[in-house]
């Protein structure tokens, strides 16, 4: 008897904003430290958790 094969969940398709959307959003943040940081995250296509590792690595090499 053949074995049964699971079939893969449908996942939905994350939300993508647009390019006029991402731009509206950085420029709202005032803090100009913090959107030169989030334009940063963002242009390197990093996800949320490896931005956390990135900031806890820094933090540990920086002393």
């Amino acid at each position: 008897m053949p074995e049964r094969i699971a079939y893969a969940r449908q996942h939905a398709l994350p939300v993508v904003l647009s390019a006029d959307e991402v731009v509206s959003f950085l420029e709202a943040i005032p803090n100009v430290k913090s959107r030169i940081a989030l334009t940063t995250v963002y242009a390197s296509g990093l996800r949320g958790l490896e931005v956390v590792f990135l900031k806890v690595w820094i933090s540990t090499v920086s002393g």
